[in-house]
């Protein structure tokens, strides 16, 4: 069983996610490629090839596009290598959207999305620009900012509202939830409180 947590920088998904896969005893996946090289062996020539790879794409001016098909390929592979195990992802299918979903990369995502690559249960979170920001700043401030976010414009003016849409739309299994001016604890027992109710959750649990 996969659960994906998702949405823009800043809403509080790495330390749910953390929270979560250790709570309910699943594996914490912070990034799909390199999960993927830990599985065939951590083998240099794939450690190498996996950071090229990613420089390849998030480095060198590629489109929309382009980029939503690399991180959507590199969850499918996930999912074909780990059939057999309980996963927690950190950024799935529907971090990528919040990017990259727009007119053209739409029928992309519908693409994937058949592939069953959004999760079982994807877990959506929220928050204003406004609390967005502090957090990143309370970040960066607290560990730095390898990403350099609090200057990066995209991230800073990232908008879920055509992804909450297109989740809605596709009736992904879902759970989307609001974490403006809540802690981590507050957003962590709300998640677990509607995760419990989760037919699926309970069907596989």
């Amino acid at each position: 069983m996969i659960i994906s947590i998702d949405g823009a920088d800043g809403v509080g998904k790495t330390t749910l996610a953390k929270q979560l896969s250790k709570h309910i005893n699943f594996d914490y996946i912070k990034d799909p490629l390199d999960e993927i090289v830990r599985i065939l062996g951590n083998k240099e020539k794939n450690i190498e090839a996996t950071k090229k790879a990613k420089t390849h794409v998030f480095h060198t001016g590629k489109t929309d596009a382009q980029i939503a098909n690399f991180l959507c390929r590199s969850l499918l592979s996930l999912k074909k290598k780990t059939t057999d195990r309980n996963l927690v992802i950190d950024r799935g299918m529907m971090s990528a959207a919040v990017y990259n979903l727009n007119d053209e990369t739409e029928p992309l995502f519908d693409y994937f999305l058949k592939e069953n690559i959004a999760g079982d249960i994807c877990i959506f979170l929220y928050a204003t620009q406004t609390c967005r920001i502090q957090r990143l700043i309370e970040r960066a401030k607290r560990i730095g900012d390898e990403h350099n976010d609090l200057n990066n414009d995209r991230v800073l003016s990232l908008d879920s509202t055509r992804t909450i849409e297109y989740i809605k739309s596709r009736n992904i299994n879902s759970i989307i939830v609001d974490t403006t001016n809540k802690n981590a604890q507050q957003v962590f027992e709300e998640v677990v409180d509607l995760l419990l109710k989760n037919p699926t959750f309970q069907q596989n649990n």
